[in-house]
């Protein structure tokens, strides 16, 4: 009875530890997306273009500025 009593003791920390892993893990998961879509854009394999390679729209109301001779 006492050496099952420990094996069942030493299965829930076992069990425990590895779940305690596996939450540590899905923590730590929502920042790495962000860091390998940068790395990815910066490199230049995404296929969706950077805000800083598309250039800016004027303004909806705004008038075209004319050149002055």
């Amino acid at each position: 009875m006492n050496q099952t009593r420990a094996f069942l003791l030493f299965a829930w920390l076992m069990v425990a530890t590895l779940l305690w892993m596996e939450w540590g893990k899905e923590q730590a998961a929502p920042a790495t997306p962000a860091t390998t879509a940068t790395t990815m854009g910066a490199q230049g394999d995404s296929t969706v273009p950077s805000a800083m390679s598309v250039p800016s729209a004027p303004p909806a109301g705004a008038t075209p500025a004319v050149p002055q001779t």
